[in-house]
This record gives structure tokens, C-alpha cells and sequence, in this order.
């Protein structure tokens, strides 16, 4: 796939309402590739739930993403994951998007070893903000303040931005999974609300 033509894609869940807000399993008119069960095991605990997955080239870069319908119960889970990585919430949190160093195709199942990445989307009343956590090489996840942004929504071409440009040095075969739950269904319902410019960085980070 161009990256023009992944300009338009935005996977679909109730968050994912920034240039497309389909309902009926495609994102922006490309149907997912697969929809496979997926098992997480973080915190000693373990939880399945049925994603799908879109097979995508970018830049010729392989990579998968993964997307579910908005689940409460594994967006707990995800939220206890990510406070137990000494990550602050300043905000009611809405979505989060862990990026992951393999495809995930492989194994179907969420280890903590693989995350290296972790965007986080804050509610505090109309306005969403965007925050982005990266592992280091002392396995800390770090705050890049550069792209805490407002954002009026989560789209595609800002998580392959992050990709590229802050989580990875080398985008090849790499995941990014997406969680959601009640607070991003009621944010969808109301929008129009939240827009605002989409910025992605002050500047682009140095590797």
C-alpha cells in the first residue's frame, strides 16, 4: 500500500473517528485482513479478545495493525499496564495504542518484552491531548514532549508517524495495537466537539 493511499486509513473503533467513522468492520473502505483472537498476558494476568487486523505496506515496511470493538474489561487491564510503568494519567484516558516490536501475526499473544512504544489519548473536558512513552535502553519508558499535542482524534497517519519517526529506528515488522473503552464511546458520540488541527511534533527526533 502508498502512502497516500494510507493517508485515508484509520482503523475502526469507537476512538478512531479523526477522518473516518465507518461502522461496518472496513477501515476508510479496506476491510480487514484477518480477525484473530488475541491473548495478553501483562501484570500475571491473562485476557483474550477477538481483534481485527489489518496487513498493511508503508514506505515498504511491513506492519500490522490491530484494532478491537471497545472493551471496558482489557482497557483496565491496559490502563493497570501502563500505571505500573510508572506512567503519570493526567487526564481521564480514552484510548491507548501499544507499539510492538514484532508482528504480532506470529504468536497472537501480548508480552510486556515486546512493547516499545506507548501513545496515550487524554479527555480533559473538549480537549483530547496526545502523549508518546518509549522505552529506553535501561527498559524505562521515557515521555517524548515533543508530540504532546492536542489531537481531535486518533488516526492512522499519526500512529505511523510515530512509528517512524520516535518508537523505531527501523519500522520493518512491526505491530501497533489499539484499546479502547467507555470513555472513547462517548467521545465518538460528541465528536465534533473535539476538533481541532492535528499536529504530530515540534521537531523530528534525532537517531
Amino acid at each position: 500500500m502508498s502512502k497516500i493511499v494510507f493517508s485515508a486509513l484509520v482503523v475502526i473503533t469507537a476512538a478512531f473517528f479523526t477522518a473516518c467513522n465507518n461502522e461496518d468492520g472496513q477501515s476508510c473502505g479496506k476491510p480487514a485482513d484477518a480477525i484473530e483472537q488475541i491473548t495478553f498476558n501483562l501484570l500475571a494476568e491473562s485476557f483474550s479478545a477477538d481483534f481485527k487486523i489489518w496487513k498493511l505496506d508503508i514506505n515498504g515496511n511491513y506492519r500490522e495493525s490491530f484494532a478491537s470493538k471497545a472493551d471496558e474489561n482489557l482497557f483496565q487491564l491496559i490502563k493497570k499496564y501502563c500505571i505500573s510503568k510508572n506512567i503519570t494519567l493526567d487526564n481521564q484516558l480514552m484510548t491507548v495504542v501499544l507499539y510492538y516490536d514484532v508482528p504480532l501475526s506470529e504468536s497472537l499473544i501480548v508480552s510486556d518484552e515486546y512493547v516499545k512504544g506507548i501513545s496515550l489519548y487524554e479527555v480533559k473536558g473538549y480537549r483530547i491531548t496526545h502523549r508518546l512513552y518509549v522505552r529506553n535502553e535501561t527498559n524505562d519508558f521515557v515521555e517524548e514532549e515533543n508530540v504532546k499535542v492536542p489531537v481531535s482524534g486518533v488516526s492512522a497517519n499519526a500512529i505511523d508517524f510515530y512509528h517512524e519517526n520516535y518508537v523505531f529506528s527501523n519500522p520493518q515488522n512491526k505491530s501497533d495495537i489499539l484499546f479502547s473503552g467507555d470513555l472513547a464511546i462517548k467521545v465518538s458520540e460528541n465528536r465534533r466537539k473535539y476538533k481541532v488541527p492535528i499536529q504530530y511534533e515540534v521537531k523530528p527526533k534525532k537517531y
